[in-house]
């Protein structure tokens, strides 16, 4: 007989709703846990900012995974942007590869003019050459 698998949430004070509610704005947006917790309090969940970075190391990879499943994936046919931006009174160039749907799949900010070439992206992404042109 299967041994019954317990919850990962299991023998915590707050229910996977609260954790969960707690963890996954950290993940997917640039939140600090002490911001979290501040996001928190207004609801009347009162937690620490050590509590959520703890809450956030031990279900990293299970948020980490189902974000990856959302996230869409790319299209086929990309194409470079080229976008030359001033930062402190100097100019940068910005380069970005974006897909078809116009996600960006990566980009490089350089303070000199050099050419950023495709070679630097990740291996996975698969250049056409159609839309290079």
């Amino acid at each position: 007989m299967k041994k019954l698998r317990r919850s990962l949430y299991a023998r915590y004070r707050f229910s996977a709703e609260v954790i969960s509610l707690a963890v996954w704005p950290s993940f997917r947006f640039p939140l600090s846990c002490r911001m979290v917790e501040e996001m928190l309090a207004p609801r009347g969940i009162e937690i620490g900012h050590k509590t959520v970075r703890r809450w956030a190391e031990k279900f990293r990879q299970a948020f980490v995974n189902c974000i990856r499943r959302r996230t869409p994936r790319p299209g086929d046919r990309w194409h470079l942007d080229e976008v030359v931006i001033t930062i402190a009174g100097k100019r940068h160039w910005l380069w970005r590869a974006v897909d078809q749907d116009g996600f960006a799949l990566d980009g490089s900010l350089r303070a000199t003019f050099a050419r950023w070439y495709p070679g630097m992206m990740n291996d996975n992404v698969r250049c056409d050459s159609r839309a290079a042109a």
